[in-house]
């Protein structure tokens, strides 16, 4: 694990995990999420009732059941069917971790916020740079918020 990121977890803080490309592999039972997948057609798979099919990563498994920090799950949600599936396999998966759903990325921002100020700061890990780099210009300048891309705990 980053020396820094395993600093941060020793204060405390809250972890705040993205779903997709962190605790799980992306899959719809037809076709892999990739990179240049229309958003569009993620959203009509969940429209005509199509389940996510994912696999956990054994390794965020182990590092959150590791964990004594608070630990929520950050999810950017496009309908009620995709927040079920999510929360059903948080469940089996996670022992039930806590999803924050939100509506778009300034949503994301909110949600962190709230974190933030109930907490004193986070830790927050994503696999998505643009996104983190977003989020970091945004909140950065806040004590104790901080931002890390996922393969930060592999080093």
């Amino acid at each position: 694990m980053n020396s820094f990121l395993k600093q941060c977890i020793e204060k405390g803080l809250p972890v705040i995990l993205d779903y997709d490309g962190v605790l799980f592999e992306a899959r719809f039972a037809e076709f892999k999420i990739n990179a240049i997948m229309d958003e569009l057609k993620l959203i009509q798979a969940h429209q005509e009732g199509q389940s996510l099919d994912t696999t956990p990563i054994r390794f965020m498994q182990d590092f959150v059941s590791s964990l004594t920090n608070p630990v929520f799950v950050l999810s950017h949600i496009h309908d009620d069917i995709e927040e079920e599936n999510k929360r059903n396999l948080l469940d089996k998966y996670y022992n039930g971790l806590v999803l924050i759903r939100a509506y778009s990325t300034d949503d994301k921002i909110q949600r962190l916020l709230e974190i933030a100020a109930e907490y004193g700061g986070f830790i927050y890990i994503d696999d998505t740079l643009p996104y983190i780099a977003h989020f970091e210009e945004v909140l950065g300048d806040r004590p104790n918020c901080y931002f890390f891309h996922v393969s930060s705990l592999y080093v």
